[in-house]
């Protein structure tokens, strides 16, 4: 590429990233080979939050570029950040090998490394990739941003003692930082909750057993990456719904892209997680593995008597989550009439569960099947 032709878009990209953007795109498109803009190109695009598009582009860059450890690294970083993390790892190592020991490559190698043991519940590798961030820290004489990395590791274990005392060290090394400051806003609020709320306690001892992987056992180390990857594609789909402030056709489109991903049913963004109406909704979620008839199709003229006996009074608590999930399951207007009814004089916790009952029913409502739509409501 020309050193005028690359300026001139660069300089667009400056003024507006959208028509830079759309300026690399052309001259690519103009069949000039060039071994730059591919990577041009991957950068925009990641700056702009498509990390997915970006690592098409990316990749071909380090493939045209095998020497260039900027290429080598912004790829691998983009790996990771989208849960490709044993593909990611072994793209920074070689990053490193040609960076000549920069100690941003390396922070960035530390990170996945962090990352990788953790999915994998491998405790050596998890301390390898934090000795790496620790070394960084004494080396640059505090980097600041290294004890973050720490921080948040230690955070992600549950261990918000040790993610405090890294914060700190953070904070007091660059004050000035909004960043530095927010993150230990946040773990001290958890430390501080940790200490005093014994319900939070519970919560994050519940938490700790949790398997950091959540998928079925990974054939190899690249269907554990895919797996990953799209697990981070959906998480980051529904914090892009949980933001709030979306039109009706915005939240659409990621509802679809929801779907094209092969997640179904509905979504529910809950402001508070550890609100009274977070644990109903948990319970809530909970109930479907416990009643082993609520996917049972009823005919349109079935649906009126278990509406009846939702209704009563005298109906137990234990039915009535039964006939709430059943009707929630029939997908049919006459279910959410009921539904909607039992909604309107519900108080407490019937009154997650109606609404939550009723958003499902019309996930099932938007199907083509068996299998529910999609459907986006919040807490």
């Amino acid at each position: 590429m020309p050193e005028s032709e690359f300026q001139k878009i660069m300089e667009t990209y400056d003024r507006d990233p959208g028509a830079g953007l759309t300026d690399a795109l052309r001259y690519l498109a103009g069949g000039v080979h060039c071994r730059v803009i591919y990577g041009v190109i991957g950068e925009m695009l990641l700056q702009a939050g498509e990390l997915k598009p970006a690592l098409g582009y990316l990749e071909i860059g380090v493939r045209l570029n095998p020497r260039d450890p900027v290429a080598q690294l912004v790829f691998g970083v983009v790996l990771a950040k989208t849960g490709r993390f044993n593909r990611g790892r072994a793209v920074l190592e070689r990053a490193y090998s040609l960076s000549n020991d920069d100690q941003e490559t390396k922070r960035q190698l530390a990170i996945a490394t962090a990352m990788l043991g953790r999915f994998k519940e491998d405790a050596t590798m998890t301390g390898r990739g934090r000795e790496m961030l620790k070394e960084i820290v004494v080396r640059d004489n505090g980097n600041a941003e290294a004890m973050v990395d720490l921080a948040q590791s230690y955070l992600m274990a549950h261990d918000f003692f040790e993610a405090f005392e890294w914060i700190a060290r953070a904070k007091q090394s660059d004050p000035q930082s909004e960043f530095v400051n927010m993150i230990y806003a946040d773990i001290e609020n958890a430390k501080r909750k940790l200490e005093s709320d014994r319900g939070f306690r519970d919560n994050i001892e519940k938490r700790k057993v949790i398997k950091a992987y959540s998928g079925p056992k990974p054939a190899d180390d690249e269907d554990m990456d895919e797996h990953l990857a799209k697990q981070f594609e959906i998480e980051e789909l529904i914090n892009r719904l949980n933001q709030g402030g979306q039109t009706p056709e915005e939240i659409a489109k990621v509802m679809k892209q929801l779907e094209k991903i092969g997640l179904a049913g509905q979504v529910t963004a809950i402001s508070d997680e550890n609100s009274p109406e977070a644990k109903v909704a948990s319970e809530y979620i909970g109930a479907h593995q416990r009643f082993d008839d609520v996917e049972k199709k009823l005919a349109p003229e079935e649906i009126a008597a278990p509406g009846r006996e939702l209704l009563e009074e005298k109906t137990g608590r234990k039915r009535r989550q039964n006939l709430i999930l059943r009707l929630a399951h029939q997908g049919r207007p006459e279910a959410l009439a009921i539904l909607e009814k039992f909604k309107t004089g519900a108080q407490g916790e019937w009154a997650v569960w109606a609404k939550m009952a009723a958003d499902e029913c019309r996930a099932f409502m938007n199907s083509d099947g068996e299998k529910p739509g999609m459907f986006f409501s919040s807490l």
